[in-house]
């Protein structure tokens, strides 16, 4: 009997453990051959040179990304008006360079932090 209490109150305990989140795969890439890529495939033209997109242009992509997997059905398939990047246009190489440029690109610092601002 005590066997089993005991084994009811484990059993319990593991059962309301949080279950860690999966991280997702982030790919290796070249962030330099990513800007180079970001630059020469006119990604910069609606996203701008940092991706910070905005007004007219692309939505934002950089900081934080999207997940990689969205990030690359995005380019394959696009939502919006946004041009399809084939295989055969960008490599699945190419597009894990431009990835790891976005998340290169450092969030900016926040207004309080930029002097001429707070006179």
């Amino acid at each position: 009997m005590m066997k089993e209490s005991v084994a009811l109150a484990m059993l319990a305990l593991a059962a309301a453990a949080p279950i860690p989140a999966q991280q997702p795969s982030i790919p290796a890439g070249d962030p330099h051959k990513g800007r180079r890529d970001f630059q020469e495939n006119g990604c910069y033209a609606c996203h701008g040179t940092v991706g910070h997109g905005g007004g007219w242009q692309g939505p934002k992509l950089a900081p934080d990304p999207l997940p990689y997997e969205a990030f690359l059905a995005q380019l394959r398939e696009p939502a919006r008006a946004m041009p399809a990047y084939s295989r055969e246009v960008l490599s699945d190489a190419d597009a894990k360079d431009i990835y790891a440029y976005l998340r290169s690109i450092p969030r900016g610092k926040a207004a309080a932090q930029i002097g001429i601002l707070n006179r």
